[in-house]
């Protein structure tokens, strides 16, 4: 790895650093002391539960050569419930593995070679988004009539039916929020999704297939429609069709 020079320091953010190769775990501990955080290294997903389970931890990079199977169930039972946020580095992954990453609970996923400044770049807006969270905070975000606790990663649908999210469903929200009445497109839901552009066309109606599922009403309709060549869209109008809770 080359290493970034020096910048200003972020805060006392850690850093949880989970791989079972040493010397990797010393090269991401030395670069991210350069940028003022600090570190914290275990050298496998069990031995990091600890970590985790007393929230010692701002970010979590996991630098695996594949998306195993206990990569995959460190997620679900660490992630689900509103941890920290996880960064996933791998040298090979298929489309179907990353997907399902995404889903649930990783946050970013990069390939390797790293590109330092873009892995740095995606650390300090994860950091940033979980420091804009605090108890007592307005964690609330509305579309439509579909409200958002980002805390919890829980929906409420017009109705009071709630749902569960994933860390990257709660981004696909976030997006469509800021974007109210507007075509999202293809690309730009890949890049919230972390994805290359090579891998955008079925990851992305996968991810938005699932997503749109959950958001389903009780006529069975879903507000978030595909727009044939362009993206998808919000619409607002699925949501009023709604049964009222009885």
């Amino acid at each position: 790895m080359n290493y970034l020079p020096e910048r200003q320091r972020l805060s006392s953010q850690t850093v949880l650093v989970i791989s079972n190769d040493a010397e990797d775990r010393a090269h991401y501990s030395e670069l991210f002391a350069t940028q003022g955080l600090s570190t914290v290294e275990r050298g496998g997903l069990a031995a990091a539960k600890d970590v985790i389970a007393s929230n010692g931890a701002d970010l979590v990079v996991i630098d695996e050569p594949s998306y195993c199977g206990a990569t995959l169930d460190f997620f679900r039972q660490t992630q689900a419930k509103g941890g920290a946020p996880v960064i996933l580095v791998s040298s090979a992954a298929k489309v179907t593995d990353q997907i399902l990453a995404l889903e649930l609970g990783a946050d970013d996923l990069m390939s390797k070679p790293l590109d330092l400044r873009l892995l740095m770049a995606r650390t300090r807006a994860l950091l940033r988004r979980r420091g804009s969270i605090r108890p007592g905070c307005d964690s609330q975000q509305i579309v439509g009539a579909w409200s958002l606790d980002s805390v919890r990663r829980e929906l409420t649908s017009p109705q009071g039916r709630r749902v569960a999210l994933t860390a990257s469903e709660v981004r696909l929200f976030d997006l469509f929020s800021r974007n109210q009445g507007a075509v999202i497109t293809i690309e730009q839901i890949a890049r919230c999704l972390g994805l290359r552009q090579d891998q955008c066309n079925v990851a992305v109606r996968t991810a938005m297939s699932r997503f749109g599922r959950k958001l389903r009403n009780e006529a069975g309709e879903t507000p978030v429609r595909n727009i044939r060549g362009a993206g998808y869209i919000y619409d607002d109008m699925a949501d009023s069709r709604a049964s009222p809770v009885q």
